[in-house]
């Protein structure tokens, strides 16, 4: 646990800004169908817990540039953020 060491030694706002701890975090979760955006390949459609489909595009600094499939607007997401994979292109 040196992530979780390393965490407690200068820790930020938010638990979930720290993409190695969440990473490591994850591993203990129980079988869970979310995994990862940066786990998806490019051009491929996700879903959020909401229902909401996107389309996975490059990354931006951190965070990954996606498109909403219906009002076609443009978002960024972080790479740890938990989707559901639906299809690839």
């Amino acid at each position: 646990m040196k992530c979780l060491s390393n965490y407690s030694l200068n820790p930020k706002a938010s638990s979930c800004t720290d993409l190695h701890l969440v990473k490591v975090l994850k591993k203990y979760d129980e079988n869970s169908v979310y995994i990862h955006l940066e786990e998806i390949p490019l051009r491929s459609i996700f879903r959020l817990r909401n229902g909401r489909e996107f389309i996975k595009g490059d990354r931006i600094r951190k965070r990954f540039k996606f498109t909403d499939l219906h009002p076609k607007k443009a978002y960024l997401f972080s790479p740890v953020a938990e989707v559901i994979q639906t299809t690839l292109f």
